[in-house]
């Protein structure tokens, strides 16, 4: 069975907030502790790193269920450039492909289809941001409704005139990861 079609976490619930973050608005069980400080550190020893924390004595006994794939359902396959052979990671809609001035190579049954939603109000009645629906409370209602669009995408290898795809290697330092983490849980500390 392929990678996609085992569990997929796509809830957000049952989240433990430390540091003074906050839950999400339509989350409904989550811990929050804002008396607690919780530490992340690097720790090098012997030329191996690894991480100390201390959130484990603030967690105790909070448990909490795991949304899933055996509660939502599997994930739809996509269809990706891998598997029809291409080599390009970029896909494209007819429009935007005409929009470049580019075209497309002759062959039948080389698009995609993808779906995408977003949310409307239908006061207003046009198509909003998620920041904005974010900022109106994020809740489905008589008023914001999601809907959802199908386009057909063509791969960049299937595409005349699209440029080269330039490829960088990003090298990531673990000292670099391990202090970006750090200053998210708003401590910096790292021991050498």
């Amino acid at each position: 069975m392929p990678g996609y079609m085992f569990f997929q976490p796509v809830w957000v619930n049952g989240n433990a907030y430390f540091n003074g973050a906050k839950a999400c608005v339509n989350e409904k069980e989550n811990l929050m502790d804002n008396k607690n400080q919780v530490k992340v550190e690097l720790v090098e020893k012997d030329g191996h790193y690894s991480i100390k924390t201390n959130v484990y004595e603030f967690l105790k006994d909070f448990r909490t269920g795991i949304i899933n794939s055996d509660i939502l359902g599997y994930a739809f396959e996509p269809v990706t450039s891998m598997a029809k052979g291409y080599q390009d990671p970029r896909w494209c809609t007819f429009a935007q492909i005409k929009e470049q001035g580019w075209t497309l190579k002759a062959g039948k049954g080389q698009s995609a289809k993808i779906e995408f939603w977003y949310p409307y109000d239908r006061e207003q009645k046009k198509a909003i941001s998620w920041q904005e629906f974010r900022e109106a409370g994020g809740q489905i209602n008589d008023r914001y409704q999601l809907f959802s669009r199908v386009y057909s995408v063509y791969n960049g290898d299937m595409i005349v005139g699209i440029p080269k795809l330039e490829v960088t290697q990003n090298e990531i330092q673990p000292v670099e990861l391990v202090d970006t983490i750090s200053a998210i849980f708003g401590r910096y500390r790292i021991r050498r």
